[in-house]
């Protein structure tokens, strides 16, 4: 995902711009999005038909294309450690090179995103962090999922000053436990990391439920 102030400063600014997302088995995944014309965003991918629409609606659908092709591995600089249920996304932005100098913008902004998934998340509802890299910052950010083919931020996250039930959760993956245990200790990182297995178990029998159910 494409954190919605980086997104908004670009279209605000009126600075045309390119994401560039590799792929090393067949041709890069090429978003571009021109100024914004009669008040309306026009996103284009090669080989599809562009979207055209507000800048709330482009930012939600690139979010969720962005995240359909995740990484394998991530580079040297990711977070660690490595979580089993966290999806890695990695892509280039490339502003339009006169005006982004003009706004002090690089020729190529890096950004990496981890995904995870929230314990918010209930039935109907997909909710997912997202801890995102640009150029070296970082940020994150609290993310839900709408229908299929839109992610939307809901808001973005002090990793400072969280909610316990998010600390908690990005604790036992593994993010932020000094912290943590700094705040609540030991014994509740244990219990975080309890209830993360637990809600791994119960994820795993649902699957394995409805794989035999179409048996």
């Amino acid at each position: 995902m494409i954190p919605s102030g980086l997104f908004y400063d670009l279209v605000d600014s009126q600075i045309a711009f390119k994401i560039v997302q590799r792929n090393f088995n067949s041709p890069n995944f090429i978003f571009s999005i021109p100024r914004v014309k009669d008040g309306q965003l026009r996103l284009t991918m090669l080989g599809s038909q562009p979207l055209v629409g507000s800048a709330d609606a482009i930012l939600a659908r690139l979010n969720a294309l962005l995240c359909e092709h995740p990484v394998r591995q991530p580079n040297a600089h990711a977070f660690r450690p490595a979580t089993s249920n966290a999806k890695i996304v990695g892509y280039s932005i490339f502003p339009e090179a006169e005006k982004g100098k003009q706004h002090g913008l690089p020729e190529e902004m890096s950004v990496e995103c981890r995904i995870m998934p929230a314990d918010r998340s209930s039935p109907g509802r997909e909710i997912s962090m997202v801890s995102v890299i640009v150029d070296g910052k970082h940020s994150l950010h609290l993310m839900e999922t709408v229908g299929k083919d839109n992610l939307q931020e809901i808001s973005r996250l002090s990793p400072h000053a969280l909610p316990m039930e998010i600390h908690g959760g990005l604790a036992a993956n593994g993010y932020y436990q000094e912290s943590f245990v700094t705040l609540y200790g030991e014994e509740a990182l244990e219990e975080a990391k309890t209830k993360l297995r637990e809600a791994c178990n119960r994820a795993g029998s649902a699957g394995a439920d409805a794989r035999h159910a179409h048996h």
